[in-house]
């Protein structure tokens, strides 16, 4: 729920009726709770089961507390549980069967002409009415294990016929009479009355207290600000069109050049330009995207292909593709002033490292067409805060579609980090 900020998007797509839907959520969370020992995968196969089935489940409250009282059906307090439940209206007559009967046993329809019943259709009504007892009796048993502490069964005076309350015999008589509080008399002890000595310079100094042993963290998600940056600017972005005629930037043309290099050094496709061409069609099919043959107009694998082949021609990539492990998470905490806390969490695109040994080199991939002084400045920051992360010395922005590769030195160490 965290991850896909399932909250946050109910927020913006209900924004004046979220209460429901997030009950919901919660509710559904709830329902994950005994699968704590038998995993994701079984409780993922239950509820497609149950989806499919068109099983039906009571929706979540909105208004529920603990201190709220829930009138609820019997049906739908299957599975749930409060407190205390007080079962009501047990004095209503129970229904026998009636109308059009079916019997499971030779699929058969039964039914009455008006005042005069056939043989048959007597004996389909009995059955009937002793299913609907056992009904009655299991709906009994769940009204009667609802309650976790107490169970308050209310003890129905005078005749009652057929009624819910005489389906089962609860042998109430044996039990102790509830105690009826007089709620006209003072059952309490009087209370003393403290005085108040909170003043403005004690609030005040409490406010303090409480923000000084507060910790504040923020979290700084390099690779996620400039996957952000990329999808709101490339895809609308007329100038980087025009600055770059022979090539159309775009966010999928990223994400296609960033999957091919992770594929490549995991050595799960080759790098000849046949294969990373019909992968790069492959990826763009998945991303419902077309195949343009002029990469002017849009992605083009045939492009892409040329620009994946370009890199890994680069001599900093070549000297250290050998080691190169693409996709790498990192990690850190580090202090700042005011007592907060930086949390810094990220996806290197490849590191390079010794034999059992930290990181050494970072590189990421950049698939800007005509990255303007000011992008470049906050690639280079991107990569000194995967360096500070990562404790490397050597850092280096390729710039795919052009060839370009700017280094990066790390900075010496003057603040308080905690690499997790």
């Amino acid at each position: 729920m965290e991850e896909l900020r399932v909250r946050a998007i109910l927020a913006q797509r209900h924004p004046r009726y979220v209460e429901r839907a997030l009950a919901n959520v919660e509710r559904f969370l709830e329902m994950a709770k005994p699968y704590a020992v038998r995993g994701l995968r079984v409780f993922a196969d239950d509820m497609t089961q149950l989806w499919e089935e068109g099983e039906s489940e009571v929706e979540g409250r909105a208004d529920a507390s603990r201190e709220a009282v829930h009138i609820v059906s019997i049906h739908s307090a299957k599975g749930l549980e409060w407190p205390v439940v007080i079962p009501i209206n047990l004095v209503t007559n129970t229904r026998s069967a009636n109308g059009v009967l079916h019997r499971n046993s030779d699929n058969t329809l039964h039914c009455s002409l008006g005042s005069t019943n056939p043989p048959e259709y007597e004996v389909v009504k009995d059955a009937e009415d002793r299913e609907l007892a056992d009904e009655r009796i299991r709906l009994l048993y769940v009204a009667c294990t609802r309650a976790r502490d107490l169970l308050v069964f209310p003890h129905y005076l005078g005749k009652l016929g057929r009624s819910w309350h005489t389906q089962v015999d609860l042998q109430l008589q044996l039990l102790p009479e509830f105690p009826i509080v007089d709620l006209g008399q003072e059952h309490h002890k009087p209370i003393s009355l403290t005085p108040n000595e909170q003043t403005t310079e004690v609030f005040c100094q409490e406010t303090l207290t409480l923000e000084e042993q507060t910790r504040k963290i923020r979290w700084v998600q390099p690779s996620r600000a400039d996957l952000d940056e990329i999808s709101a600017l490339m895809p609308e972005d007329e100038e980087l069109a025009e600055s770059s005629p022979e090539i159309r930037g775009s966010a999928v043309r990223g994400r296609v050049l960033h999957k091919m290099m992770e594929e490549i050094l995991l050595g799960e496709i080759q790098d000849d330009d046949t294969s990373v061409q019909i992968r790069a069609t492959e990826l763009l099919q998945q991303l419902e995207q077309s195949d343009h043959p002029d990469p002017a107009e849009g992605p083009s694998s045939h492009e892409i292909a040329a620009t994946i082949s370009r890199t890994l021609r680069l001599p900093v990539v070549v000297r250290h593709r050998p080691t190169l492990q693409p996709e790498v998470p990192v990690y850190q905490l580090r202090t700042a002033e005011e007592a907060k806390i930086i949390a810094v969490a990220g996806m290197v695109d490849a590191v390079t490292r010794s034999t059992n040994g930290p990181p050494e080199v970072v590189i990421d991939w950049k698939s800007d067409v005509a990255p303007d002084p000011e992008t470049r400045q906050h690639h280079m920051s991107q990569v000194r805060e995967y360096l500070d992360c990562t404790k490397a010395m050597t850092g280096f922005v390729v710039y795919m579609t052009t060839g370009e590769v700017q280094q990066v030195i790390a900075d010496s160490p003057t603040r308080n980090t905690s690499v997790i």
